[in-house]
């Protein structure tokens, strides 16, 4: 019996000097960074829609960068057409090709972080109703992301 004691004593003296030995000779250095999300948006001037002014286009441009800093990750983002009416008609392009929408959501757009990228959505407004009528509301188009990975 004193033999097993004295054997797991030895191995556990033997233990603690590798253990401490490695601790000393391999010193870990950790650093870490926080991700920069990027994700820029600008649009053109609006224009008021009016019985003088029956159409207009305007483009939001919708990028991955900055001042040459790329997103650290990418995004998923999609479009909400808000207080949408009869008397206008909208039309959403992104890179020239027709955007779909669903009970006024847009489909998923992704904005990759591997390169630069920058997405332009022209939008298309017509005036289609009465020209007798004013249309006095506000068309808001709002656009919510988040982060891929």
């Amino acid at each position: 019996m004193k033999k097993i004691y004295l054997f797991l004593f030895i191995i556990f003296i033997i233990s603690l000097f590798f253990h401490f030995n490695y601790k000393i000779k391999n010193n870990i250095n950790i650093y870490s960074e926080i991700a920069k999300p990027v994700f820029e948006v600008t649009f053109n001037k609006v224009k008021e829609i009016n019985n003088n002014n029956l159409s207009d286009e305007n483009i939001i441009y919708i990028k991955n960068y900055t001042n040459n800093i790329l997103s650290d990750f990418s995004f998923e983002y999609f479009l909400f057409f808000e207080y949408p009416t009869d008397m206008l008609e909208v039309t959403f392009y992104l890179n020239s090709k027709k955007l779909n929408f669903n009970n006024f959501y847009s489909e998923k757009i992704i904005l990759n972080n591997s390169k630069k990228e920058n997405h332009e959505i022209k939008i298309k407004i017509n005036y289609i109703n009465n020209f007798n009528k004013k249309y006095f509301n506000k068309l808001n188009i709002k656009i919510f992301a988040k982060q891929l990975y």
